[in-house]
């Protein structure tokens, strides 16, 4: 999927929003669009850092 950055604008949006409720539905839609970019990204980068871990060097118990 092709990242829009349509989500930094809606953060934008939300900054600048003076109603508390609108700029809590501008951060809301804002995260949706951040994970529908990023959600393969996510599961990439959590299941690499899980095999790095388990391939680590063992703790030192003092």
């Amino acid at each position: 999927m092709v990242k829009t950055g349509k989500w930094l604008e809606l953060c934008r949006r939300a900054c600048s929003e003076k109603e508390p409720l609108r700029m809590i539905e501008l951060a809301q839609q804002a995260v949706e669009l951040w994970d529908q970019e990023h959600a393969p990204v996510k599961k990439q980068s959590g299941s690499q850092s899980e095999n790095e871990n388990a391939s680590g060097p063992p703790a030192h118990n003092t």
